[in-house]
C-alpha cells in the first residue's frame, strides 16, 4: 500500500473519498427537499357577486403572516356553485396567491368543504378548510406545501361583503435555488474531527427571515447536531433545516460537529432579504480553519485550479444546486491549456460529490491545471476546491467563474 501525505489523509477524513468507478459515482436517486414548519395568520375581506352559470364568484383581499417566511399581501379569488337557503351545498374553492414583495410569491389552491352556514348582515360564522401550495416565484420558485387544517370566522358586512381572519400551521418545501437573496456551500464537513461553522449576515437595511437546508450527498435532507454559539445553551439539536430572523446589521451563526462519524454534502440557503454568509472548516486536533463564501453566481462553467506538485494534494466538492438530477461535464487541462481528459458526473437533485483529485483522475497526479465543471442546460452547481500540503496545513481554492 502506498503512503499517503498528512495531507491527503486529511482530505479523506474531510470527506473526499478514494477513486471509484465511474459506475459507482452515478447518483441517481430522488431528491428530496426539506420541509419547513410554518404557521398562517391572515386577516382579509371578501366581495361576492351572482355567477352566470350559478352561484357566486368572489374575490378576497388582505394580508397574511407566513412564519418564518414573512409578511405578505393575500390575493384570492374562487367560486361556491350552489347556496341553498344561506348554506354552500358545494365545496368553496379558487386559487391563492401570497405575495412577499420583490417579485417572491407563493402560489396554490384552497378548499373549503361543502356545509359552512353564510352569514346574514352583522352575524358571523366559522369553517374549517385547507391551501396547498403548488408554486411561486422569486425565491419560492418550484415550492410546494399544504395548510392542511386552516380554521377562521368571518363575518358579514353586507350583501355581498365580509371580513375574516383565519389560522393555521403546515409545511413549505423550498428548492432553495442560488441567487439574488440565496446561495449555496458545496461542501460541509461535521464529524470525525471535523467542524462546520456556518456565519450568516443581514447587510440590509430591515429584518429578513433565513432557512438553512441540508442535504446529503444523494439529495436528501441530513440531521446534524447542530450548536448554536449565541445562545445561552451549550447542547446540540439535530435537525436538517433551521430558520431564523435577523434583524438589519445582525449575523447568525451555526456550527456542526463533533460527533464520531463523519458527514458530509451540501447546504442551501434561502433568505427574503439582503443576506450573505460564509462558511469555515475546521480540523479540531490542529485548529487548522479554511474559509469559503457563499455561492451565488450561475456561470455556464466553474474552472478550479489545481496543483498537485511538490507534495501538495487537491481535493473537490460539487454539488447539484437544482431538484433535478443533472450530469455534469468535466473537462481536465493541463498548465499549457491542453486538455488531458474528460468525464461526466451524474447528480441527484441536490445530489454532492467530494473526491481527492489524483485518486479519481490519476493523470492529475504531479502537474498543474485546471478542472472545468460545466452547468447542465436548465441547471445549476456550485464547486470548491481545497489544498493540502505534507503537513496538514490546508486552504481553500476559489472556483473561477466562466
Amino acid at each position: 500500500m502506498s503512503r499517503r501525505s498528512l495531507g491527503s489523509v486529511l482530505l479523506i477524513v474531510w470527506g473526499l473519498c478514494p477513486a471509484y468507478s465511474q459506475d459507482s459515482n452515478l447518483l441517481t436517486a430522488a431528491a428530496a427537499a426539506a420541509p419547513t414548519p410554518v404557521t398562517l395568520s391572515l386577516t382579509a375581506s371578501q366581495t361576492a357577486f351572482p355567477a352566470s352559470t350559478g352561484g357566486y364568484n368572489f374575490t378576497v383581499t388582505g394580508n397574511a403572516t407566513i412564519t418564518p417566511l414573512g409578511t405578505s399581501m393575500v390575493n384570492a379569488s374562487g367560486n361556491v356553485a350552489d347556496v341553498t337557503s344561506l348554506n354552500s351545498t358545494s365545496p368553496i374553492v379558487g386559487t391563492v396567491t401570497f405575495d412577499f414583495g420583490g417579485g417572491n410569491t407563493l402560489t396554490g389552491t384552497f378548499s373549503i368543504p361543502a356545509g359552512i352556514v353564510l352569514p346574514q348582515i352583522g352575524g358571523s360564522t366559522t369553517a374549517t378548510g385547507s391551501i396547498t401550495i403548488n408554486g411561486g416565484t422569486g425565491q419560492y420558485a418550484g415550492a410546494t406545501g399544504s395548510f392542511p387544517s386552516i380554521g377562521g370566522s368571518g363575518t358579514a358586512t353586507g350583501t355581498f361583503t365580509s371580513t375574516f381572519t383565519a389560522q393555521g400551521s403546515g409545511t413549505i418545501t423550498i428548492p432553495g435555488n442560488a441567487g439574488t437573496g440565496g446561495g449555496t456551500m458545496a461542501h460541509f464537513a461535521s464529524g470525525a474531527g471535523w467542524t462546520t461553522i456556518v456565519t450568516v449576515v443581514n447587510t440590509g437595511t430591515a429584518a429578513a427571515n433565513v432557512q438553512l437546508n441540508f442535504y446529503d450527498e444523494n439529495g436528501n435532507a441530513v440531521s446534524l447536531p447542530l450548536v448554536f454559539p449565541q445562545s445561552a445553551s451549550t447542547s446540540s439539536s439535530l435537525l436538517s433545516t433551521v430558520s431564523h430572523t435577523l434583524v438589519a446589521g445582525a449575523e447568525f451563526v451555526i456550527q456542526s460537529g463533533g460527533q464520531k462519524d463523519l458527514s458530509v454534502g451540501s447546504i442551501q440557503m434561502v433568505t427574503t432579504g439582503t443576506v450573505s454568509a460564509f462558511v469555515v472548516f475546521r480540523f479540531d486536533s490542529s485548529g487548522q480553519e479554511a474559509t469559503v463564501p457563499l455561492e451565488t453566481r450561475n456561470p455556464s462553467a466553474f474552472v478550479i485550479s489545481f496543483d498537485n506538485t511538490n507534495g501538495l494534494v487537491t481535493g473537490v466538492a460539487l454539488c447539484n444546486v437544482s431538484s433535478q438530477p443533472a450530469s455534469v461535464k468535466v473537462i481536465i487541462r493541463d498548465d499549457t491549456g491542453a486538455t488531458l481528459g474528460s468525464d461526466t458526473i451524474s447528480l441527484a437533485g441536490r445530489g454532492h460529490i467530494s473526491f481527492v483529485l489524483t485518486d479519481r483522475y490519476g493523470l492529475t497526479g504531479g502537474i498543474r491545471g485546471t478542472l472545468e465543471f460545466q452547468t447542465p442546460s436548465n441547471g445549476q452547481i456550485s464547486a470548491l476546491g481545497l489544498r493540502f500540503n505534507s503537513k496538514g496545513a490546508y486552504t481553500d481554492i476559489p472556483s473561477i467563474a466562466k
